[in-house]
């Protein structure tokens, strides 16, 4: 199995396959990371149980000529560029999912890649590159595939066998609220702990913090409600709490890009809030200010 992005989330989850027994081999086109990951022999997964090494190899492209299903673990901005890159090396029905947050993106996706075998996917996993090489694995949750059509479908079903066993993953038919939820979390605890600098854990503990998240959480949701998908405030406060408790140690992936200087996935969070709602002509201002913030501070 190839695994395009030896970041965080690509490094732990190419890191798990490996230690079920999968041929894992990665790509990055950071140099960095990928002799780091040769000199090692593997990437090295630091959990609550210590570091453990799972062994692995890395490449450059072109990959070889081989009909390996390819994992894409890259940020929602990196997906398409390296898509377009990777069409070259791949055949009309090699196996490829892609794991990212965001959404807009999906679409886009499915229009430009070679391959029809496609499917997608988002993860409750957290993790948090250390080094190049070593990840932190921060946090445990579901993955969850998903296709938008039949033969994207029947790909999903393909993956989770695939995966069984390395890291919990199920298939939903029925996605859409899950997307949105993942959406509406992720809108909220990403572009808070960039401003913040803070981790994942911190962030309900943050003074006069909550009337921002419920604002944003409600934003969100009446946009969600327009697409067909309902949630309660509540409900929804309270995830969203429990997934800065279960990953508390976890820095996020947008104050991760923040940090090092990269441009973020704003756009296919809070961004694709604020387009809907401009389509439907709901008015939102929290969602709106978190893009042109996050913009302010990063590359």
């Amino acid at each position: 199995m190839f695994v395009i992005g030896a970041g965080a989330l690509g490094s732990l989850l190419g890191g798990l396959l490996a230690q079920k027994g999968e041929k894992v081999v990665f790509f990055d086109r950071n140099g960095d990371k990928r002799n780091a990951i040769e000199d090692q022999g593997g990437v090295v997964i630091a959990g609550p149980k210590g570091e453990v090494l799972a062994p692995a190899t890395a490449v450059s492209f072109p990959l070889p000529q081989e009909k390996e299903p390819v994992l894409l673990c890259v940020k929602a901005q990196d997906i398409l560029p390296c898509l377009q890159n990777l069409n070259a090396y791949i055949e009309r029905d090699q196996p490829i999912c892609i794991l990212a947050n965001g959404m807009g993106w999906q679409e886009e996706a499915a229009q430009i890649c070679v391959s029809g075998n496609l499917c997608f996917g988002l993860t409750y996993q957290g993790a948090h590159l250390l080094a190049p090489g070593r990840v932190a694995h921060a946090g445990s949750g579901d993955t969850i595939l998903y296709g938008y059509t039949a033969i994207q479908e029947a790909a999903a079903s393909f993956w989770a066998q695939h995966i069984k066993g390395a890291f919990a993953v199920r298939v939903e038919k029925q996605f859409q609220k899950t997307l949105w939820e993942k959406l509406l979390i992720n809108a909220v605890i990403n572009p808070l702990t960039a401003l913040g600098d803070i981790e994942n854990g911190q962030l309900p503990l943050v003074q006069d913090i909550v009337p921002v998240m419920l604002g944003l959480l409600r934003e969100g949701m009446e946009v969600a409600g327009k697409c067909g998908v309902d949630f309660s405030l509540v409900t929804m406060m309270d995830k969203t709490v429990q997934v800065c408790a279960d990953t508390a140690g976890n820095t996020s992936s947008m104050r991760a890009d923040v940090l090092r200087g990269h441009k973020t996935e704003i756009d296919y969070l809070n961004g694709y809030i604020v387009k809907m709602g401009q389509k439907f002509g709901i008015k939102t201002p929290l969602q709106e200010q978190m893009v042109v913030r996050i913009k302010e501070i990063s590359a």
